[in-house]
């Protein structure tokens, strides 16, 4: 999905420049493809409950590498128990 596409499903509480400081640092990787001469990113479905996470630890004052890290193995749970 594209980065707007992402953004609605998350919610209003995640900015785009949030999202491009993630992939940044190497916390979250999309698929990137070249439509003419602009790159796109094709973000991944499983990251839509690892952001919706990672929002709520960083509300709770949680530095982002340590939001992140918990979003993750938060949402890792959450899949294993299904």
């Amino acid at each position: 999905m594209n980065t707007r596409e992402l953004l609605r499903r998350v919610g209003g509480e995640l900015l785009r420049r949030d999202l491009y400081y993630l992939e940044s640092q190497g916390f979250i990787t999309p698929l990137r493809y070249r439509v003419r001469n602009v790159w796109r990113r094709d973000w991944p479905e499983s990251v839509i409950p690892v952001l919706k996470t990672y929002i709520v630890l960083k509300k709770e004052g949680f530095k982002v590498g340590v939001a992140w890290e918990r979003a993750k193995k938060e949402a890792s749970n959450a899949r294993s128990a299904c």
